[in-house]
């Protein structure tokens, strides 16, 4: 049974009292009696009343990497990833010949972890893009055409194509500046050098 009953109304001693949590709360309890009380959930007045800013996310390279942890977290939960979170666990399965067919294996947990990890991560969003296109590529290699796998691997595709796009077109007009401004600079030194 529920038990909103147990539940105390916020006083909000030491709240800002016209500060918007307060007051927002305040009308939501007394305007809706008999349905559970809503507790107050802001900051003490320590911060002054003032609700503390989401962080923004980060901009450049970060960015990508912190919008690629996303899609590969909405990836590993979708109902066809389940077969590609971990690695292929070939010996318990029998799949004695696996590593002579699959030369690189790779799985969403393996990409995750080295988006988590900073020493071994990876150098721009192209690459991630890299690692989930040869998941896909080992399952359809493995299994045959028209297995549920092979299946499962051609919708996971077009959801993970679909979820990198914007992230991949970002890294690449980056990537494109960049080496636009490098060669830029060569031409003025070999400018510079022959004058």
């Amino acid at each position: 049974p529920c038990n909103h009953a147990a539940l105390q109304p916020c006083n909000h001693a030491g709240l800002q009292p016209c500060s918007p949590a307060a007051l927002r709360v305040r009308d939501w309890n007394r305007t809706q009696p008999g349905l559970p009380l809503r507790v107050c959930r802001w900051e003490p007045p320590s911060e002054c009343g003032k609700l503390k800013k989401p962080k923004p996310p980060p901009e450049g390279p970060e960015a990508d990497f912190f919008r690629c942890r996303a899609a590969v977290r909405e990836l590993g939960k979708m109902k066809n990833a389940e077969v590609f979170r971990v690695p292929v666990d070939w010996q318990a399965l029998g799949l004695v010949d696996y590593l002579e067919v699959v030369t690189r294996p790779m799985d969403l947990g393996t990409i995750g972890a080295r988006l988590d990890d900073s020493a071994a991560g990876y150098g721009s969003a192209l690459e991630v893009q890299a690692d989930l296109d040869l998941i896909w590529a080992n399952a359809q290699l493995y299994n045959q055409e028209g297995s549920w796998v092979s299946k499962a691997a051609v919708a996971m595709k077009a959801a993970a194509d679909k979820r990198m796009a914007p992230i991949v077109a970002a890294s690449q007009a980056r990537l494109d500046v960049a080496v636009a401004a490098t060669a830029a600079a060569e031409v003025a030194a070999a400018a510079e050098v022959a004058a």
